[in-house]
């Protein structure tokens, strides 16, 4: 997609080293340069990292947050990338967890919030989204399911999905968006094709990207 900027979870360590080797991934300043130093996260930019932080989060799984600081040619932008808790019965760590990447992001600025939010347009937690900031998919496709976890697509999400009961297709992946000077234009699923046509074992990962 030639994307400005994209945010990464749950990379291992041959990921990052395939990255390195890439000529597409050459035109990205990215942070942190081993993703596995924060619970596998990654953002790259092609505008300069100015600054970059790992956070602890609130939770029993010891989340980890990515807080980035990039310098685009209309001034800069915060960003912030997690995997929220897993479990389906922690819908209060994972508002908890939200309100902590928000408040580290400041109450003004341009900022992006981006990543596996893990709940669904359902879940209590959307009461907790942040409310300066626009989510893509609904203002720019709202009433379309969107989900980035779905079990009749993909059987690599249905297999994963019975690690937890009841996990049902959502739409578990989101960007959040707070800025005076950008609004959302275009948003789409990536990734959601499998690597072999046909073939529903096998896509880039069991979560679709959003892009």
């Amino acid at each position: 997609s030639d994307a400005d900027i994209i945010t990464v979870q749950e990379a291992a360590v041959w990921f990052t080293d395939a990255l390195r080797g890439s000529d597409w991934a050459r035109k990205y300043d990215r942070t942190p340069q081993q993703a596995s130093s924060c619970a596998g996260q990654m953002i790259l930019s092609k505008f300069p990292v100015t600054q970059s932080d790992c956070m602890p989060l609130a939770g029993k799984q010891g989340r980890l947050a990515l807080i980035t600081t990039v310098q685009t040619p209309d001034g800069p932008l915060h960003i912030g990338t997690s995997h929220l808790e897993s479990p389906l019965v922690d819908a209060y760590t994972r508002m908890e967890q939200l309100a902590e990447i928000s408040a580290k992001l400041g109450t003004t600025g341009d900022a992006l919030i981006a990543g596996d939010f893990n709940f669904g347009d359902e879940g209590p937690e959307t009461m907790s989204l942040p409310k300066d900031y626009n989510d893509f998919w609904t203002v720019l496709r709202k009433g379309e399911t969107g989900y980035t976890w779905d079990n009749e697509r993909s059987d690599m999400a249905r297999l994963s999905a019975e690690r937890f009961p009841g996990e049902e297709s959502r739409r578990l992946d989101w960007i959040l968006l707070r800025s005076d000077k950008w609004q959302p234009s275009k948003v789409q699923l990536v990734g959601d094709a499998p690597i072999k046509p046909g073939d529903k074992s096998l896509f880039p990962s069991d979560h679709f990207g959003v892009g």
